[in-house]
């Protein structure tokens, strides 16, 4: 019975996580190159569980004796080994905005914090007072003009023409005055969340190659409302059967303390 209360609790406690996952996918539906997240759950090993009423049965048709029936398998709980961020390419939106960009492929465009260089696919973009590109929460985005030079934040002079070609290099009257640092990662997978749409890993990764970049465009979040609001009412479902299985427990262990311990008393 106390198995049956730690099986079903495990449950509850995974499925209260993934719903916190799911939840957080629903919030950023309209945030721009946002990366949905997925849980991993890692079960505890089964058991092996036999009759203990038959010391032994015998099967007839192969004339042999079978010690303890064996009647099957049954799993001890569950829990969270963690979650990752699947790096799915979203779908393409036009804005019209010219310091709005997208990422078609790989990479990620790289931002100067307090706490250091963080990256993003959201490419909502604006110009700051003092002409510098940044963030829509006030961060500089960088770029690196050369490949030998560290990545710094870009300035756009005022009253000028901007035009960003699709290999990120940034152009005035004619002129390449910088290039965007569009880094990309080996291994983007380790590559962790920070706040609503940044990420951070060690290094700075190097200049991506597989992709194009849309001028006046944002990449919509890669999250369907539909399928996560599935996912949401089974994660409920769940949550409400393992409830139902520690509520039916608790009132077998109180009956089996109260009532058959007093009787054998």
């Amino acid at each position: 019975m106390l198995r049956g209360l730690y099986t079903a609790a495990s449950g509850m406690v995974a499925t209260l996580s993934e719903t916190d996952i799911i939840a957080n996918n629903l919030a950023n539906v309209n945030t721009p190159g946002y990366q949905k997240d997925q849980i991993v759950y890692r079960s505890f090993s089964d058991e092996l569980i036999s009759r203990i009423n038959d010391p032994y049965s015998i099967n007839t048709s192969r004339a042999e004796i079978q010690e303890r029936p064996k009647i099957g398998r049954v799993g001890s709980g569950v829990m969270v080994e963690g979650s990752f961020t699947i790096f799915n390419q979203g779908k393409v939106e036009d804005t019209g905005n010219p310091f709005d960009l997208a990422i078609e492929g790989n990479g990620f465009f790289a931002v100067k914090t307090k706490d250091g260089i963080k990256f993003t696919r959201n490419g909502s973009f604006t110009l700051n007072d003092e002409g510098y590109l940044v963030t829509t929460e006030g961060n500089p985005v960088l770029g690196q003009r050369y490949f030998d030079e560290p990545l710094s934040p870009i300035r756009f002079p005022r009253g000028k023409e901007v035009k960003i070609d699709r290999e990120g290099k940034i152009w005035i009257d004619k002129e390449i005055i910088n290039q965007l640092a569009i880094r990309d990662f080996p291994k983007p997978y380790q590559l962790t969340k920070i706040g609503r749409d940044l990420l951070e890993i060690a290094g700075t990764g190097k200049q991506a190659r597989d992709f194009t970049l849309e001028q006046g465009w944002l990449e919509k979040p890669d999250v369907s409302v539909v399928k996560e609001m599935v996912n949401l009412i089974k994660a409920f479902r769940e949550y409400e059967a393992n409830s139902k299985c520690v509520i039916t427990n608790d009132q077998i262990l109180a009956k089996a303390v109260n009532d058959v311990g007093r009787t054998v008393g």
